[in-house]
This record gives C-alpha cells, sequence and structure tokens, in this order.
C-alpha cells in the first residue's frame, strides 16, 4: 500500500477517549497552545465511565500532524487518541 499523500496545512482529526471530560476539555487547550484547534463532544460510554471527545487541528506537516497525537496522549485522563 501507498502513503496517502496529504496537502498541508489541513485540518487533521483526531477522537479523544477518556475517562473525564472536564479535565480533558481544560487541559487540551493548554496542551494545543497556538495550533488553531475546535473540540467537540463525542460519545459516552453507557456506563458514564469513558467520554470522547472531537478535536480538529489545523496542522501545517506531517511532523506537527504527529506532535499533535503525542500532546493529546500527554492529557491527563486521555486512554487513547484515534
Amino acid at each position: 500500500m501507498e502513503k496517502p499523500e496529504i496537502e498541508y496545512p489541513c485540518i487533521w482529526s483526531y477522537r479523544t477517549i477518556g475517562s473525564d471530560h472536564d479535565s480533558m476539555m481544560k487541559e487540551i487547550p493548554l496542551k494545543l497552545g497556538t495550533i488553531p484547534h475546535t473540540i467537540t463532544p463525542g460519545n459516552q460510554s453507557s456506563k458514564g465511565n469513558y467520554c470522547s471527545l472531537n478535536v480538529d487541528a489545523t496542522v501545517q506537516s506531517e511532523t506537527e500532524r504527529h506532535a499533535v497525537t503525542t500532546l493529546l496522549r500527554s492529557v491527563s485522563g486521555v486512554k487513547m487518541v484515534l
């Protein structure tokens, strides 16, 4: 399989799954700093233990796209970034 060609800058969508909605909503903007982004609520698990947030960030390069993934993984309460 060939690697898809992505034209930068572009808006890249990330889904963060974690255990603390409020903490993630506060910490994600701090981690992303000046990177333009929007955060919208996602789903919540049936027992309410997990929630997801959709983060759309404008990335300038593949390096920045991977860096945003790393930043999102470092947010307290985040269990997974898709």
